[in-house]
């Protein structure tokens, strides 16, 4: 019998062994659930396995085959609707696969981000709320198979997994316009991921209704203050030209006008109609209840992993564009406009 081994830290397969009485071999076969042992000694691997908490190294096992398993993101973490993107995938992919995360942030490049995950032998990258050129991204799509979730790219440049935003756009705006809004306001993402494509459906919609005299963009952005700084504009119009409709670039932009606008004393929605664009947790508050318009990350996630999963088999597969379609989410934000001017509907 091979000798009890006294085992520090996490056990390992040796310790098993000795723990079990049996070679290091039958352990490894029991482990992966290979042919070769009796059915006595699988129960006394496992028994001694258990009464170890010995868990086979997964990712051990991984680097020894020509593939990982291992899918990695790049991630920029400033927006809650990133870290839902997250926890999607990690639900798609559940024991699959593995999921590494590298974020870019003020302090660590993109460069940076992706050679971390290329060190740890990643099969294949996605990337979430980062900025990089079209080269860049062509430059590691050499590297690894890369994907882009969220933005549309130049067409031939990377896989890309996005929701319709033009379609989005034109959502929300129609669902303002549905509910008596004449006078309407886009808040505009300047340049981030998504916002020219949301503008395009705004505009669209309004001159498609022959309302284009009464709609409004201003410059905005991604984050709370933006959309508190663009509030804090409509506020300083007349009374008679603000808009009594306000679709903001996202969930955070449109938080701050919904803060800037009730303590202006503003009524929501009674006398302003506000909605987001994402459909994040912060909207989904008891204490917010945004309408938005939802990025549905389950299927996002879904279709990613698939095509990361072709990829990883296939690496060599042109660059396709994989388009979902949002959803409107009505909550306590948007209601009638309050008593628009007969003289403003055509």
């Amino acid at each position: 019998m091979v000798p009890k081994a006294e085992t520090t830290g996490r056990p390992t397969i040796t310790d098993v062994a000795a723990e079990a009485g049996v070679s290091t071999s039958l352990v490894s076969l029991v482990m992966r659930n290979l042919p070769g042992a009796s059915p006595a000694n699988r129960k006394r691997v496992s028994e001694a396995a258990e009464r170890l908490g010995y868990r086979p190294d997964s990712r051990a096992q991984r680097l020894r085959k020509k593939q990982t398993g291992t899918i990695g993101v790049v991630v920029n973490f400033e927006h809650p609707f990133h870290a839902d993107m997250i926890e999607a995938l990690y639900a798609e992919i559940g024991s699959r696969y593995e999921l590494a995360i590298s974020a870019v942030t003020p302090g660590r490049k993109l460069e940076e981000a992706v050679a971390g995950l290329i060190n740890e032998r990643c099969d294949v990258l996605l990337f979430l709320g980062v900025v990089a050129t079209d080269e860049q991204l062509m430059a590691f799509d050499k590297e690894l198979p890369s994907i882009m979730l969220h933005r549309r790219l130049s067409e031939g440049t990377i896989d890309t997994v996005r929701v319709d935003d033009v379609d989005g756009g034109r959502m929300a705006t129609e669902h303002l316009l549905s509910h008596g809004h004449r006078r309407v306001l886009y808040i505009d993402g300047s340049g981030k991921a998504g916002s020219d494509d949301r503008l395009a459906g705004f505009m669209e919609t309004v001159a498609g209704k022959g309302l284009a005299e009464f709609a409004t963009v201003l410059p905005g952005g991604e984050s709370e203050d933006d959309g508190a700084r663009a509030m804090r504009e409509v506020l300083a119009m007349p009374s008679d030209d603000r808009p009594t409709g306000i679709f903001a670039y996202n969930d955070r932009c449109a938080l701050g006008v919904l803060y800037t606008a009730v303590r202006a004393g503003i009524r929501v929605p009674d006398e302003l109609s506000v909605i987001g664009y994402d459909d994040s947790r912060i909207s989904r508050l008891i204490s917010v209840g945004m309408t938005t318009i939802r990025q549905d990350t389950k299927s996002v996630a879904g279709s990613a992993v698939a095509r990361a999963i072709a990829r990883m088999q296939e690496p060599a597969l042109s660059a396709v564009d994989h388009v979902l379609q949002p959803t409107l989410i009505v909550r306590s934000t948007t209601a009638a406009a309050p008593n628009p001017a007969t003289k403003d509907i055509l």
